[in-house]
């Protein structure tokens, strides 16, 4: 009977050698597929944000981009509208000299009572 415990306990402490070495190489596998899983996570989320990086910059110079047209051509616009106001002041300026001299101070109002812009 001796014998059959000592027999029973050896193959007891065989079994419970097989089956810590069982779990210290599962737990090394898991272990090591975690890594690689946490690996392949950082690498996909660097991935996204180097995309989202990327597609924001181009975002960025496209709107730089359509705000210099539109203020370059909201600037030219100006400058036509300026063009145009200053020759029309050129044209008054003359109209006004025209007919200041045909109708000569004496004749018409005096530049006092005149609004400034009003032909007479």
């Amino acid at each position: 009977m001796e014998r059959d415990i000592a027999k029973l306990r050896t193959t007891t402490e065989r079994e419970v050698a097989q089956l810590k070495a069982s779990a210290k190489r599962e737990r090394a596998e898991i272990l090591t597929t975690a890594k690689q899983v946490a690996s392949n996570a950082k690498k996909n989320a660097d991935q996204i944000v180097a995309r989202a990086k990327a597609q924001a910059d181009q975002l960025m110079a496209d709107t730089k981009s359509e705000i210099e047209r539109h203020r370059a051509a909201a600037q030219r616009e100006v400058d036509d509208l300026t063009r145009r106001k200053d020759s029309i002041t050129g044209h008054l300026d003359q109209l006004r000299e025209l007919l200041g001299t045909q109708i000569g101070p004496a004749d018409g109002p005096s530049a006092e009572t005149t609004e400034p812009g009003e032909i007479t």
